[in-house]
């Protein structure tokens, strides 16, 4: 297959600088850390996904191992560590910056502040320290940032994007067919046993293609490849393998848990390692790696509720060292939506194609007397047994019809890096991660290092208010009157345009709705979290109307310290009246 841009096909192998006019400058598509272990001769090392792009406008991508990167941490310097609670901020010329690999961070950290630090084996066990600045930031956010600043004037070029798909007995769970496809190619892999025959399939398929595939420009420029297998094993590795060499930037799967959890317990079952399968093959059998962080089977909505999420709510992460970042294109759907109205209908792949492509997009139902009318595990089990070689070409539909919805929405093309910025797409579901991320970066530009969030356990605090029923708010550092000069012939003047803000936020109530809402750690000193037995809704609307509005100070103070009322008052000086008179 001939691709449409060029790659590396060993590590770093590039052309001179002087060859194609000189280097333009280099691109981070992203950034994967994978930790050292002794055991397995592995040291620190990340794998960087580059674009090299040349001066005749030609680009090569390439994968370029990092071993033992040094990143950036802060304490704060002996002499000035006269204070209790943590800081949001501090000035770089108050702390001391020390380096360490990411695998070597906790022990290092505690080693550097001793005492009862030293052994820690948890983050949360040292960020509750005063005196540590910068560890929220990650390695892989550090060097994306990196590329940013020493190649200032490359902008972020579109992704390339490859899709995946698999299909499997319901009850088995056995693998029969996996399908990727990318610029006009598709290729399939196909169990043998699969099969009603294994003559002239081939054609068939080919002509089953045209046949079934509604868009005439897909059967046209799309090059197919069928390869037929033994085992299951075979077509996994086959498939996952022809996404190794065309190296897209994303490998994306609509309802990832579901594919990824079925092909690990799959290769499981035959004695094979994952990280075998998805590390490049390029990568070294010790650097060889393969993690994967399911959803969380339940989580806490806003109001404080524990709910099971709907599997467009998940950020499934896969960290493996590969050429290609494997991402849930169905939760990136929903995520680069948020705060837009639920798709109607749901989030299948099935429904998305409808609401964007039209009807004539959605999945392959087949013109058969004997499968309308079935559904769900009817239908497949019925294609699988009575027309294996449609359902191959509903396989590849499937695949084929995700990127030409990414082709409508440009989600994974370009919208997923720009809103991602230099952090990692492992923490895309997380707004305020992210901002973080940037304001890090921001601080350090303007002479300020960020301070680390606590990482307590859940039990560990059981006397904070809490957050349900209340209003989340960012905390935005040092914002009033440090508006942008933005004022012509009047440079030393603020306005109230803020830079490095995530939020509409007002100006004029800071720093004392930090005080007030307890946002910030600059202004805390105390947190009230309960006042006798009074109920904690009472609580909450009170602070809430403090901080918001005008507030009648009688009523807060019979509400929140059982303050007696007016009529309470007038009727106990009339009594005291009447007891003074006889």
């Amino acid at each position: 297959m001939n691709l449409e841009y060029e790659v590396t096909k060993e590590c770093n192998v590039l052309p001179s600088p002087t060859e194609r006019g000189g280097l333009l400058g280099i691109e981070c598509k992203f950034v994967r850390h994978i930790p050292a272990d002794p055991l397995m001769d592995r040291q620190d090392m990340h794998y960087i996904k580059e674009v090299y792009h040349y001066k005749d406008g030609s680009s090569i991508r390439n994968l370029r191992p990092l071993a033992n990167y040094q990143r950036s941490f802060w304490l704060t310097k002996d002499h000035k560590r006269n204070h209790e609670q943590k800081k949001e901020s501090e000035e770089l010329e108050n702390v001391n910056e020390y380096k360490t690999t990411q695998s070597d961070l906790i022990k290092t950290v505690a080693s550097r502040l001793g005492g009862k630090y030293i052994g820690c084996k948890q983050l949360r066990d040292i960020t509750a320290n005063p005196y540590i600045y910068g560890i929220d930031v990650t390695s892989s956010d550090e060097i994306a940032y990196k590329y940013t600043k020493r190649y200032p004037n490359i902008t972020m070029s579109p992704c390339i994007v490859a899709a995946l798909d698999i299909e499997n007995h319901p009850d088995t769970k056995e693998i029969c067919v996996i399908t990727v496809a990318m610029h006009g190619h598709v290729y399939t892999a196909i169990l043998k046993k699969f099969l009603p025959h294994t003559t002239n399939v081939d054609e068939v398929l080919h002509k089953l293609f045209t046949k079934h595939i509604p868009d005439s420009n897909v059967v046209e420029s799309y090059e197919v490849v069928y390869e037929i297998f033994d085992t299951e094993v075979e077509v996994i590795k086959a498939a996952v393998n022809q996404a190794h060499k065309w190296q897209p930037d994303f490998l994306a799967i609509w309802n990832m848990d579901y594919d990824i959890s079925c092909i690990i317990e799959r290769l499981q079952e035959f004695e094979v390692d994952p990280k075998d399968v998805f590390s490049d093959p390029r990568v070294k059998e010790n650097y060889r790696y393969f993690k994967y962080k399911k959803p969380n089977a339940m989580k806490m909505s806003a109001s404080g509720v524990n709910k099971s999420p709907k599997p467009h709510e998940n950020w499934p992460v896969v960290i493996t060292p590969a050429s290609f970042y494997l991402i849930d294109a169905m939760c990136a759907y929903n995520y680069i939506r948020a705060g837009q109205k639920q798709v109607p209908g749901g989030y299948s792949l099935d429904n998305i194609l409808y609401h964007n492509l039209g009807k004539e997009y959605k999945k392959l139902k087949f013109e058969d007397e004997n499968v309308m009318g079935l559904v769900g595990y009817d239908w497949h089990i019925y294609m699988q047994e009575q027309k294996p070689l449609e359902y191959i070409i509903y396989n590849q539909w499937d695949v084929i019809s995700m990127l030409l919805l990414d082709e409508k929405t440009q989600d994974l093309v370009n919208k997923i890096g720009a809103l991602s910025g230099i952090s990692s797409y492992d923490v895309f579901k997380s707004g305020p991660q992210k901002l973080v991320t940037d304001l890090h970066f921001y601080g350090l530009e303007h002479g300020r290092v960020s301070g680390v969030a606590d990482r307590m356990a859940k039990d560990d605090r059981s006397d904070f208010l809490g957050n349900d029923n209340w209003i989340v708010m960012l905390p935005v550092d040092r914002t009033i009157d440090m508006g942008a000069y933005n004022v012509k012939g009047a440079p030393k003047i603020h306005t109230n345009m803020n830079k490095a803000v995530g939020d509409i936020d007002q100006t004029a109530g800071y720093p004392s709705d930090g005080q007030a809402c307890n946002v910030s750690k600059d202004t805390t000193i105390r947190e009230v979290v309960s006042i006798g037995k009074m109920e904690k809704s009472k609580f909450k609307i009170n602070n809430i109307n403090f901080m918001f509005g005008k507030v009648n100070h009688a009523n807060y103070m019979m509400d929140m310290c059982g303050f007696p009322s007016f009529d309470q008052l007038h009727d106990k000086v009339v009594e005291i009246k009447n007891k003074k008179t006889t």
